[in-house]
């Protein structure tokens, strides 16, 4: 792969960000046991609620609010 030009040591890549085709960062989300994982878009709007977060504990309001987020993400599960 590529290398440092100072220190001829090769680039490790730690990480990446991809982006939605409205300009945002993809979400990511591996809960343990780390077998399956969550990638998201916020949408159009470009908001989102948390999939690690339960919205059936929020109180009415806010879970209207969330529901307007989520409504245009747009998901993709690994399994």
């Amino acid at each position: 792969g590529p290398y440092n030009q100072k220190t001829g040591a090769p680039y490790i890549l730690d990480g990446i960000t991809i982006t939605d085709g409205w300009g945002k960062a993809l979400y990511y989300y591996s809960p343990t046991p780390y077998q399956g994982y969550t990638l998201w878009s916020s949408g159009k709007n470009k908001r989102t609620f948390p999939p690690w977060l339960r919205r059936d504990l929020l109180d009415s309001q806010a879970r209207r609010c969330t529901g307007i987020w989520i409504a245009d993400d747009i998901m993709h599960l690994s399994n």
